[in-house]
């Protein structure tokens, strides 16, 4: 009997132990199942906030879009200019434009990649001191982009202080796009800096870095519509090779372009810079015979000013002999209108535009109607341009990353030199202006266009509908 009611005594522990496993079992189970709608609804909340944020950011894009002149209270008056002699142009553009005027500038014009590379990888290779290096596009591959980053790499290994910055989009380094070019300087030991990094949604800024300078020393610096890419390089008959601009300059406008530089690594995130550590020994003179230059150098900041849009319309509005404008972007609203009002009063104005330029060549169509009428002459160039470029009265002329649309003159950083003088100016149209209305070195001849142009209806269907789907801020 002693042993049934010890057997019935074990197998009651035994069922107690059971009934206390199941019990813990059970909690544990209930406690997961707390963790785990936790989880989830932790997961839900970030999910929500990631949606939220990238929501807010995509308001904003569209805001920006929306707003192509930018905030209002910052908008150049468009009469700026009118009735203005020499000097008070002058005035108005130290006020408007936050630039001074220096004067003992060497200045050295380039138009073509083919004649600039040369001369950029000479001027990287002078270095003793300092480079610093903006660029918005930086390409993956290819013969320019090759030779710049081993130019770089050897002013490194000898000793020169060597930054690099480029925009995360133009740079293409963002999200699941990787820069091998951009590594390779990093790897060695060169500081890279993108500006408006995207590495999701979230990121997302219409604002981009379009700048394109260089500055060797502190002693000279480049002012360039080029990017660092080959379809810059090669004569008139390479396919879609892009005609472009260059400017080097040394003298007191130097210090403006380091200045500007300086910010952008700041904004960047990089580390603080000294310019006195990044002056060199003075530079061997350019080669030039353009020198003693009257120039300025004007930027442009998102949100900050519209400091470049009010030098291109005092100058346009200023003119009374002459304009001429280079540009592959179609011209803001307030553009047109004062290169319409340049023709209506007399000047003699002259825009010249690239061929096959895509979606952007048939939007800036539908402005040749109104400045062909206004009496503008029009003459498509023989080839794609990249240019951004405009003269006036013989007098002042402009060489720089900013287009005329409204991309660059309210969203994008951007940076051009104006030069102030009659003698380079009269120079620098001889050897841009008068040779692209006639052609190209090859022989292929731009076109004028006439009044009216006799599109064919499918032409101006499309041209309408254009006009619909892309506004004026989408440029």
């Amino acid at each position: 009997m002693s042993k049934v009611s010890g057997l019935g005594s074990g197998l009651l522990n035994v069922l107690k132990g059971a009934e206390k496993q199941v019990e813990n079992t059970a909690t544990k189970a209930e406690q997961n199942v707390v963790k785990l709608g936790q989880k989830a609804a932790q997961t839900a909340g970030d999910v929500f906030e990631t949606v939220a944020s990238n929501v807010g950011s995509l308001k904003q894009t569209y805001v920006d879009l929306t707003q192509p002149e930018g905030p209002k209270n910052l908008v150049p008056p468009p009469t700026l200019g009118l009735n203005t002699t020499d000097a008070q142009l002058s005035q108005l553009l130290d006020q408007h434009t936050q630039s001074t005027l220096t004067t003992g500038n060497r200045v050295g014009v380039y138009v073509d990649g083919q004649n600039a590379l040369p001369q950029i990888l000479s001027s990287i290779d002078s270095a003793q001191k300092s480079i610093c290096y903006e660029t918005y596009e930086f390409d993956k591959s290819g013969t320019t982009v090759d030779e710049v980053v081993s130019h770089l790499i050897a002013a490194k290994q000898r000793g020169v202080d060597v930054r690099v910055s480029s925009d995360a989009i133009g740079g293409r380094d963002f999200l699941f796009s990787h820069n091998p070019e951009l590594a390779r300087i990093q790897a060695a030991g060169i500081p890279v800096q993108l500006y408006n990094p995207v590495n999701s949604l979230q990121d997302l800024d219409v604002h981009r870095d379009h700048r394109k300078s260089i500055i060797v020393d502190g002693q000279t610096a480049w002012v360039l519509g080029m990017n660092t890419g080959d379809r810059y390089l090669g004569d008139p008959s390479v396919p879609n090779r892009f005609h472009d601009v260059a400017t080097q300059i040394q003298g007191p406008a130097v210090a403006p372009v380091l200045n500007d530089f300086i910010n952008t690594w700041k904004t960047e995130g990089g580390s603080a810079i000294d310019p006195s550590s990044l002056m060199g020994p003075p530079a061997k003179a350019i080669s030039t015979n353009q020198t003693n230059v009257s120039m300025r150098i004007i930027e442009h900041t998102p949100g900050q000013d519209e400091n470049i849009r009010a030098a291109y319309l005092a100058l346009i509005n200023h003119a009374t002999t002459n304009v001429n404008l280079e540009n592959a972007y179609p011209p803001a609203d307030d553009i047109v209108n004062a290169l319409c009002a340049a023709a209506k009063r007399g000047v003699n104005v002259r825009y010249v535009y690239g061929s096959n330029e895509g979606a952007l060549g048939m939007d800036a169509r539908t402005q040749f109607d109104k400045l062909l009428q206004a009496g503008v002459h029009i003459y498509i160039y023989p080839t794609p341009i990249h240019t951004k470029s405009l003269s006036v009265d013989g007098t002042y002329a402009t060489v720089g990353s900013s287009n005329v649309d409204n991309v660059a003159l309210n969203r994008n950083q951007e940076i051009i030199s104006l030069a102030q003088d009659p003698a380079y100016t009269q120079a620098f149209d001889q050897q841009l202006f008068d040779k692209d209305v006639v052609g190209t070195a090859d022989g292929k001849k731009s076109v004028e266009l006439k009044y009216p142009l006799n599109d064919s209806l499918w032409q101006k269907l499309s041209d309408a509908v254009l006009a619909k789907l892309w506004p004026d801020s989408y440029e």
